[in-house]
């Protein structure tokens, strides 16, 4: 019984591997980060792949796509989600649980007020241009 629950668990094993290697060839590289080539996500000016939470001193929604997070210590950053999130504008609220202190592209998402999952695709530097797009606080 030990023995074929071992050759089943290496089968299971092995098969997870080869699906990972086969869906990662199919994958263009150019789609794996955002899966839409019309992403505005620059990978030139990522800032790193995971942000601490506690430097995160406000967040505007600039649009269902993106999320300008005012930090405490350094250079605002805007967080872009891997595709369009339903009603996160309309709504203008989102919740996230961190790992560990961070949120991190890939791994982690956030969650709007009407119940959607969103995942978050990275982080860049904030440009004047995306700034702007914030409202305007009195």
């Amino acid at each position: 019984m030990t023995d074929r629950f071992s050759i089943l668990f290496a089968l299971c094993c092995a098969l997870g591997v080869f699906a990972q290697a086969a869906m990662a060839q199919d994958i263009p590289s150019s789609d794996r980060r955002s899966g839409a080539p019309d992403d505005p996500f620059d990978a030139e000016e990522s800032v790193g792949n995971c942000v601490s939470t506690r430097q995160i001193s406000a967040t505007h929604i600039l649009d269902d796509r993106k999320i300008l997070l005012e930090m405490s210590e350094g250079a605002d950053i805007v967080m872009h989600l891997k595709y369009q999130c339903p009603q996160l504008k309309f709504h203008d609220y989102f919740s996230y649980e961190s790992t560990l202190g961070q949120l991190c592209a890939e791994l982690d998402q956030i969650t709007t007020r009407a119940g959607f999952h969103c995942d978050i695709g990275g982080f860049s530097k904030a440009t004047l241009e995306s700034e702007s797009e914030q409202p305007s606080t009195p």
